[in-house]
């Protein structure tokens, strides 16, 4: 277990590094305009003028800075809970059980204040507000699926605890080791993580957008989408970690302490591929554009849409 605890300082200290080395190159001007390219790229909206780029690297460079000051707090998080636990106690599942979720949640819910703080355009005192032709829901900004995931993989792992409840009461499993491990508290996080996430959704859509025309309206949607998808990537992050605890809880469970324990070993690994296929599923497809086909079809990269595209 000491080699366990020593990893886990590892692990956080080598996060905090880059998290801080992040910091430092935030202040650079060329990846500041890396970062509007590579948005640009994404959503596929037309630029259109000068101010609208230069709105857009200054708001997402103090999205950036949010995200990366909650990032070191969630590390802070995790660092503290690892000192007042015995070397001997820790487990090497406290990196990504424990220290990834706790800076994740700061990376998103540090994001997502900024962005009810702030504004892409100015502030809504002095630019008028375009209406719009219907109202817009959160389906208009995330493809459905993406959506419904936390929610089905919460009920999953409420279902997977109730199952390890009955078989530790049934004898089929050791109740202690079930009960001992971070599987339940977890399962807590979760379901109180998925709910603030739901709640800040919501505020994110009422928010007021303050925009000249249409193309800063559109820009407008693309961060709001943007925050959006971070709120349901930490949402899905939490509720996936919370059933493959439990899972390794039950396993460990059914070993109930003998060596080897191959099928806990094998839970681990299988676990984080979970929690690499959660990022790439928000990350890749239509995961930032998806607004656009919604919202704004008439809109390309570079310019508008001719009558046979749309």
């Amino acid at each position: 277990m000491a080699l366990d605890s020593t990893f886990n300082w590892i692990f956080i200290c080598v996060v905090m590094f880059f998290v801080l080395v992040r910091i430092i190159l935030e202040q650079t001007s060329r990846l500041q305009k890396k970062r509007v390219f590579q948005f640009w790229q994404r959503v596929g909206l037309p630029m259109g003028t000068e101010q609208i780029h230069d709105s857009l690297r200054s708001r997402l460079h103090r999205s950036s800075m949010a995200a990366l000051v909650g990032g070191v707090a969630g590390a802070l998080v995790a660092t503290s809970l690892l000192a007042f636990q015995e070397a001997s106690v820790v487990s090497f599942t406290f990196s990504w059980l424990v220290a990834l979720p706790a800076i994740f949640i700061g990376l998103t819910l540090s994001d997502v204040v900024q962005t009810l703080r702030d504004t892409l355009f100015g502030s809504p005192s002095n630019l008028p507000r375009m209406a719009r032709a219907h109202a817009v829901t959160l389906g208009d900004y995330i493809s459905p699926w993406r959506l419904r995931t936390a929610p089905v993989l919460l009920l999953i792992a409420l279902f997977l605890a109730a199952g390890g409840l009955v078989l530790g009461q049934s004898g089929v499993i050791n109740m202690g080791s079930f009960l001992k491990g971070m599987s339940l508290p977890f399962l807590l996080v979760a379901i109180i993580v998925g709910g603030i996430c739901a709640v800040a959704a919501k505020k994110v859509l009422e928010k007021s957008q303050p925009v000249a025309d249409a193309l800063e309206l559109a820009w407008d949607d693309a961060v709001r989408a943007d925050t959006i998808r971070k709120l349901a990537q930490l949402a899905v992050l939490t509720a996936w970690l919370a059933s493959s605890a439990i899972v390794i809880a039950i396993l460990e469970g059914l070993q109930d302490g003998r060596e080897p324990m191959l099928l806990v070993a094998m839970g681990q690994p299988l676990a984080m591929v979970g929690y690499s296929v959660v990022v790439m599923m928000f990350s890749y497809g239509n995961s930032y554009s998806y607004f656009r086909h919604r919202l704004w079809p008439e809109f390309t990269p570079y310019g508008l849409a001719s009558k046979q595209d749309a």
